[in-house]
């Protein structure tokens, strides 16, 4: 009777064993959010700079966002997610149709639908509170072409820079280190302040510095590099030289609680004057 009963306990143990084994999720399978299409597709925006307003407009129209752990809303965050953004994530998340582990997809209910657009339109931000009085001012730079430096001067002073304009000449058959060129983003977003409102002026300049191995004389300069530089100054508002394009300023008056945008293209426009010569310069556009 005992062995009877101890063979029905061992047997129960074995049966409840494999229950509780084919019921455990298959952890080694399921894959980490961040692999998530749409979590892919936002980390991309957002490496590119795209702005927070453009970023939740496309949240609305994904399909499916995938439940973030702790720590992938960690490793999110060292990528530059901003926390208004990682909340519409965290909200939106499991109210899918595609889950990150790998089930079957079916279609959403009408109600998660609907709570999903919910809690996405409480975790987007309105516009912003300014201070009483007070407004904003962006400052967006485009250019086709790689430069070596720029700068920002707003209301006289300097706020922005990037690179170097190098100066100067090598020894007798010295070589002279080149300049580090880079590229802008498209509307790269270099400066943004809450100012008070009424008039206020900006100026931008680039340059592009260059070595130039042939000088004019090369009796007198043998062997010898010097920096050739141009481009348009901003702390300069008119040309010095040929090399340098001549600067207007772009003003911007926003009323309180407005923000002004001012956009600078860096160009390289052709001079009937120069005789067909690129002659350097920034066009601007306030908005």
């Amino acid at each position: 009777m005992m062995r009877r009963s101890g063979l029905l306990v061992m047997g129960f143990l074995l049966l409840f064993g494999a229950a509780a084994f084919l019921c455990t999720p298959a952890r080694a399978d399921e894959k980490s959010a961040l692999d998530h299409p749409a979590i892919k597709e936002i980390l991309v925006m957002v490496e590119a700079g795209v702005g927070d307003r453009v970023i939740f407009a496309k949240l609305k129209s994904m399909d499916s966002i995938p439940v973030l752990s702790g720590a992938e809303i960690a490793q999110l965050k060292e990528k530059g997610f901003g926390d208004a953004l990682l909340e519409s994530l965290v909200l939106m998340g499991g109210s899918n149709s595609v889950p990150v582990a790998g089930k079957k997809a079916g279609s959403m209910p009408a109600a998660a639908a609907a709570a999903t657009s919910a809690r996405l339109s409480v975790a987007t931000p309105g516009p912003e509170a300014l201070p009483e009085g007070a407004a904003k001012i962006r400052v967006l730079l485009n250019s086709s072409f790689r430069i070596s430096y720029y700068e920002v001067i707003f209301d006289g002073r300097k706020v922005a820079e990037r690179g170097a304009i190098l100066e100067g000449r090598s020894g007798p058959g010295e070589v002279l280190a080149r300049a580090d060129f880079f590229r802008l983003k498209k509307d790269e977003l270099v400066f943004e302040q809450i100012v008070p409102a009424g008039r206020h002026e900006l100026l931008v300049g680039y340059a592009l510095s260059e070595v130039d191995g042939n000088p004019e004389d090369p009796f007198n300069e043998y062997s010898r590099e010097k920096y050739v530089s141009r481009g348009v100054r901003a702390e300069e508002k008119a040309a010095t030289s040929g090399a340098w394009g001549v600067n207007h300023a772009a003003v911007c008056e926003p009323a309180a609680g407005e923000t002004c945008t001012i956009t600078a293209t860096f160009k390289k426009l052709r001079s009937r004057i120069f005789g067909g010569v690129s002659v350097p310069a920034v066009k601007y556009k306030v908005h």
